[in-house]
């Protein structure tokens, strides 16, 4: 699997697979949308995983969605991720 390593703040990698990325720019995916896909995960899962509805899933994965920090931290929690893989 060919990974992207984007620099982090704090001075730490922050690993991107290359599919995710693909899925952002060839389909113009948000972060969370294309990682949701690669991961097989259905909006309906990811809702029940984060105790949030699909139609809620739905609206945060729109591009240029303003997202709560701790509604990250739910939305990388159930995906198995750090925030930082899955925020702009």
């Amino acid at each position: 699997m060919i990974e992207h390593t984007l620099t982090g703040s704090e001075d730490e990698n922050i690993y991107i697979p290359h599919e995710v990325v693909g899925y952002q720019l060839k389909e113009g995916l948000s972060i969370i949308a294309a990682w949701r896909k690669h991961l097989g995960i259905t909006q309906k899962d990811l809702a029940t995983k984060t105790g949030m509805t699909q139609p809620a899933v739905a609206q945060i994965e729109k591009t240029g969605s303003k997202t709560q920090k701790k509604t990250l931290k739910k939305i990388a929690k159930a995906m198995n991720l750090d925030v930082e893989q899955i925020t702009d």
